[in-house]
This record gives C-alpha cells, structure tokens and sequence, in this order.
C-alpha cells in the first residue's frame, strides 16, 4: 500500500519510539506499523485544507492511533501478556545471543527462587554460629583481607584464620563450601 511519505516516515519513526520506550514490545511494531497505515488510508479523504495543515492532520490520526492502540493494550484483556506466541520463537539478547522463548519458561523467577533460598539458608548457617565467627562473616560479605579483620576484632590473624576454617566446616557440613570461593557463582560475596 502506497502511502504518503512524510506519513510513512512518521508512523515509522513513532513506531520506533514506542519500542525503544518500551511502551510496546518489539514483536508488535510491525503490526502496529500496519494498523497505522490502514488507518491513514481510511481517514485521509477527510482532510480539509481550510481547517489545518496537510502535516498536521496526519500527525493528528497517527498520535489518536497510537493513543488508542496504548490504551487497548493497557487493558487486561488486550495486554500484551495475554497474546498468544510460540515457545519456539527466537529473539535476541543484548548481547546477540538468539534463544528460544521456551529457554525462557520461568522467566527467571526460578533463578531468583534460587539465589533466594540460598540467601535463606547461608543465614541459617551464619545465624547458628557463635558471636565472633558472625562478625566475620559480615566483614568477610565486606571483602575485607584477613589482616583487617584481625586489627578490627582485636585478635591474632592466626585466630581468624581458624575461625575461618571452622566456618568452612560448617558451610562444608551443609553441602555449600562452593558457594563460598567458588568465582564463577554469582553473588558469593552476598551469601555470607
């Protein structure tokens, strides 16, 4: 369909804005981008040059459009979560990374879930220990060097060092040593 072109530039452009914006998903652009020219086609016989610019009627059916098309989708039975997609649809990450949508199922709720009940769990452990061997955790949580731990607490660094060594004992006994040195877990450092 042969449109105008300042207003197939400016559905273009606008469609581009609410993506970037996020104000619709990336999936539905193209759809939108139709609508809009449907929409141009039927209404642009009532243009009327006496009442306002040629430009500024065209503006004006793009922008009621999308307000419309925004508030339609805004509405809990036209929202965009309720729209039916394949599991097997593929999109892109920032990064460029092209994965299935059914990768994707949880939506990371079961990663956080995760990450979350580990939190609970390394606080159970640190909870259950005496006073001392709490305090450091918490700077341990701080990346604070050994060093500065044994200044701060007013101890033998050789004490701290055991202590240590009994806190592995206990994240050992709980089948979590790895979630304290091991750098490719995310977040260790929270876990203390």
């Amino acid at each position: 369909m042969d449109i105008d072109k300042y207003a197939a530039d400016l559905i273009r452009i606008k469609v581009r804005g609410l993506v970037a914006t996020g104000k619709i998903p990336a999936s539905e652009a193209e759809d939108l981008e139709q609508d809009l020219r449907v929409d141009f086609v039927e209404r642009i016989g009532g243009y009327d040059p006496a009442i306002a610019k040629r430009t500024t009627f065209i503006r004006v059916i793009v922008d009621h459009r999308i307000a419309d098309t925004l508030k339609r989708l805004k509405s809990p039975t036209k929202s965009p979560c309720s729209t039916i997609i394949s599991l097997h649809t593929t999109f892109k990450y920032e990064d460029g990374e092209e994965v299935e949508l059914v990768a994707t199922v949880d939506g990371g709720r079961g990663e956080r879930r995760d990450l979350r009940d580990l939190r609970l769990d390394t606080e159970q452990i640190v909870s259950s220990m005496a006073p001392e061997f709490q305090q450091v955790c918490e700077m341990l949580k701080l990346d604070m060097p050994i060093g500065e731990i044994a200044r701060k607490m007013n101890v033998d660094r050789r004490t701290v060092t055991r202590w240590m060594g009994k806190i592995l004992k206990r994240f050992e006994d709980a089948q979590m040593r790895g979630y304290l040195y091991d750098p490719g877990v995310p977040h260790r450092v929270e876990l203390w």
